[in-house]
C-alpha cells in the first residue's frame, strides 16, 4: 500500500515540511512504500494547496485514497488576492479528500463549515524523539525560534519582552534579522540566524523557556519540539498552540511566574509522550 506526501521535505522549513520530512522517514521504518507521484500511489496525503486538483482527482478515480491536511489559519487576510487564490486551490482540492485532518480544533472550528468535509479527523503534530530530547541539566536562555518573519510571528513582542527582561538571556535561532528588529542590538541577545533542521534539537536544549508570541498559529511544530526537549512553553493563546502545550507552560502575561517556575514545568514536559510523532504517524496510516 503504497504512500504518496505532496510536499518533498527540505533541510529548511517549518511545520509542514518537517511534518512530510517525518511522516516520509516513519513510512519507510514501517515498510510503507514512499510513492514519488500521484500515480499509482493508494494513498496520498495532500497537505494544503500543495498539489493539482485534476492529479488529485484522476488518482482517486483510479482507487487512491486521498486524506486532505489542514493547518491553515482561514481568516487571516482572507481576502488578499494571494490568499484567495490558496483558498480557492484548498477548496477544489478537498472536493475529493476521503478525509481531511485538521491540524487542531482551531483550525477545525475555522474550516469545516467553510468545506463541509464528508469525514474528518483532528490530529495533533508530533516530533521525533530519538532527535528531540531533554539535556541532563536545563538550559539557560529564553529561547525563540521561527523560520519566517511575517506579521502574526509577532516578533514586536518578543523584542518588548527582551527589553523589559534585561537580567534574563535570550537565544533566537531562525531569520529573525530578515524581520529589520533590531536584535542583535540587545546586549542579553545571542543571535544564532538560520539553521538545519538537525541543528535544532542543540538549540532547543540550551533553552530553560521557549518564548512563543505567534498568534492564530495552528499546531506549531516547534512547540511540539521544544516540549519534547523539556522546555516549556510561554505561548500567545489565541490558535492551537495552547492544544499542544497544555500543562507544560502559561500564556504570555504570566511569563514571570513560567520562567520562576520553570523546573516545575520542565518536569511536566518530561512524561509528554503523547507528542511522539509515532502516535501522530499511526493516526494517519490508520485512515
Amino acid at each position: 500500500m503504497s504512500l504518496f506526501v505532496s510536499l518533498i521535505p527540505r533541510l529548511w522549513g517549518g511545520g509542514s515540511n518537517t511534518f512530510a520530512y517525518n511522516l516520509a522517514r516513519y513510512a519507510r521504518r514501517r515498510g510503507v512504500p514512499v510513492a514519488k507521484s500521484l500515480e499509482g500511489a493508494k494513498r496520498a496525503i495532500v497537505v494544503a494547496h500543495l498539489a493539482d486538483p485534476e492529479a488529485v482527482a484522476r488518482a482517486k478515480a483510479q482507487g487512491c485514497l486521498i486524506i486532505h491536511r489542514l493547518d491553515e489559519d482561514f481568516n487571516w487576510k482572507a481576502d488578499e488576492p494571494s490568499r484567495r487564490a490558496k483558498h480557492e486551490r484548498i477548496k477544489a482540492l478537498n472536493v475529493h479528500a476521503d478525509v481531511t485532518v485538521f491540524q487542531s480544533e482551531f483550525v477545525r472550528a475555522q474550516a469545516e463549515p467553510l468545506l463541509k468535509p464528508r469525514r474528518h479527523a483532528v490530529i495533533l503534530n508530533g516530533g521525533d524523539p530519538n532527535a528531540f530530547y531533554p539535556s541532563k541539566a536545563p538550559g539557560a536562555y529564553v529561547g525563540h525560534v521561527t523560520w519566517s518573519v511575517g506579521e502574526k510571528k509577532r516578533l514586536d513582542r518578543l523584542y518588548d519582552c527582551i527589553r523589559e527582561n534585561p537580567d534574563k538571556r535570550f537565544l533566537l535561532v531562525g531569520r529573525h534579522m530578515e524581520s529589520g528588529i533590531p536584535f542583535k542590538s540587545l546586549p542579553n541577545t545571542r543571535v544564532i540566524g538560520r539553521r538545519p533542521r538537525l541543528l535544532l534539537p542543540y538549540y532547543l536544549r540550551k533553552m530553560g523557556a521557549l518564548y512563543f508570541p505567534s498568534q492564530d498559529d495552528p499546531c506549531p511544530n516547534t512547540v511540539v519540539e521544544a516540549l519534547l526537549c523539556g522546555v516549556p512553553v510561554c505561548y500567545e493563546e489565541r490558535g492551537g498552540t495552547k492544544e499542544l502545550v497544555r500543562h507544560c507552560g502559561l500564556p504570555l502575561n504570566r511569563f514571570a511566574e513560567l520562567w520562576r517556575d520553570r523546573a516545575e514545568y520542565r518536569r511536566r514536559c518530561l512524561g509528554r509522550a503523547d507528542l511522539h510523532f509515532a502516535r501522530a504517524a499511526e493516526e494517519y496510516l490508520a485512515l
